[in-house]
């Protein structure tokens, strides 16, 4: 392998992570005491497991209980998380692979969670760590490992409105940036405890929660709301592949079937943004940039050392918020000789060929791991291992979620990817390569 390689994948390719920092109610070291759920009374429209926690409850959230009861997008979770006695596999199940409300109808679902962790700590079994939207299987050992590592940090958010309607909000995004975007826009506090959170689930308890194979969207599917038919503005931020290193100097344009328009000013010496408007579609799955259109970034004139190798850039999903936060990761001439020293073990780009670099995002917005690429290619698909090197015997996606596929041929190209725990595909994405250039394609889950 190249010795300067260090870590040239996509390294945090694509952040963003989405686990709920607490449930409504249920997930502890042991179940609370008291009656069972079916000799409880109901609380305020509600039946909870244990009577201390039906108390508590009747005692300090009785109107958000009842709001709840009567909002449909709240009362069956709530109704199933209360059952659950604070076991967490009975918790991630009452939710994984189910539809989270939508921002517009969180309020009730908001607000119970919040009152529930501010007030019935201890009388509901409220542990520490993520449950909902977890894996069952994952569910005690992602609480385990949140018990040991971040318990203050699930804490803080479970106590914070702004946090929890944030965490929500993210469940519905399914690895769409623009929605991630608008998300994290709703209250700047709230997005300061949901970062913690999520670099604890990202990092320290990745393996632990399961995180990077999470598909619990797939036959529940939130589609991207319709566009007003205004244009998105993307932020984009310019990083040198592999790592996070600030690349000034490049231009952006926004481009479709192959005529793109005027380009942006260089970025600054910190890396960005430059903000570019990408013009949008009033249907649901006629997004502009994907199938139809891109972003090319490449160096201003004279960069010298700094200069990139020229920069396509897809994502597959339509856009409908007004404003996404974009890393754009380029790739000088230097690294792009290191990627095909290891994947061709040596061999040069061919003239005449361009490079695909594809990441991928899961349910949970994460980097998605055990995913393996079919771009209809004769050329073989190199993964990059969870190290940032590229593992020539691999045959699917490690923590990284990237690939990338060497020598392509110019042309359109259509990726499928597979989950192969499950034996099906998971998202599909579509890409134009050119000779000489990169094609960096971000791709999300679809249906």
């Amino acid at each position: 392998m190249a010795t300067g390689m260090r870590s040239v994948a996509l390294t945090a390719l694509l952040l963003g992570v989405a686990v709920a920092c607490r449930q409504l109610v249920g997930i502890g070291d042991s179940p609370p005491t008291g009656s069972s759920p079916a000799d409880a009374a109901p609380a305020c429209g509600i039946t909870y497991a244990g009577a201390s926690c039906e108390a508590c409850v009747e005692a300090h959230c009785c109107q958000q209980a009842s709001e709840c009861e009567g909002d449909p997008s709240c009362k069956s979770t709530a109704a199933c998380l209360a059952s659950c006695a604070g076991d967490p596999r009975c918790t991630a199940a009452c939710t994984y692979g189910t539809v989270p409300p939508l921002p517009s109808s969180a309020a009730s679902t908001v607000a119970l969670g919040t009152c529930l962790a501010q007030n019935c700590e201890r009388e509901c079994s409220l542990g520490c760590g993520p449950a909902v939207y977890v894996q069952p299987d994952a569910a005690a050992s992602c609480h385990d490992c949140f018990s040991m590592n971040a318990c203050s940090t699930s804490h803080d958010c479970s106590v914070s409105a702004a946090c929890t309607a944030e965490n929500l909000c993210t469940l519905t995004c399914e690895g769409r940036l623009d929605c991630l975007t608008g998300c994290g826009a709703l209250d700047d506090a709230g997005s300061s405890l949901f970062r913690a959170v999520a670099l604890v689930v990202q990092g320290t308890c990745a393996e632990a929660c399961a995180i990077n194979s999470n598909w619990g969207c797939l036959d529940h599917f939130v589609s991207a709301p319709a566009s007003n038919g205004q244009p998105t503005e993307v932020d984009v931020n310019t990083v040198l592949l592999g790592g996070n290193t600030a690349w000034p100097g490049i231009q952006v344009a926004v481009c479709s079937t192959g005529t793109c328009g005027a380009r942006s000013g260089p970025t600054p010496s910190d890396g960005g943004p430059v903000t570019v408007a990408v013009p949008t579609t009033s249907a649901n799955h006629g997004g502009y940039v994907g199938p139809t259109g891109y972003l090319e970034l490449s160096s201003i004139p004279d960069a010298g050392s700094s200069a990139i190798v020229l920069e396509d850039l897809y994502w597959g999903f339509p856009l409908s918020q007004p404003r996404m936060d974009l890393a754009a990761y380029v790739v000088t001439p230097f690294l792009l000789s290191e990627i095909y020293a290891e994947a061709e073990q040596g061999t040069a780009p061919m003239p005449g060929r361009g490079t695909l670099l594809i990441g991928a995002l899961n349910c949970a917005n994460t980097r998605a791991k055990g995913l393996s690429f079919d771009a209809g290619l004769p050329t073989q698909t190199f993964y990059f291992s969870d190290g940032g090197t590229i593992d020539r015997s691999a045959t699917q996606t490690g923590r990284l979620g990237a690939a990338v596929i060497t020598n392509v041929e110019p042309g359109s190209v259509t990726v499928t990817a597979t989950a192969t725990q499950l034996g099906r595909a998971v998202s599909h994405g579509n890409a134009t390569v050119q000779a000489g250039a990169v094609t960096l394609l971000y791709m999300s889950p679809s249906p």
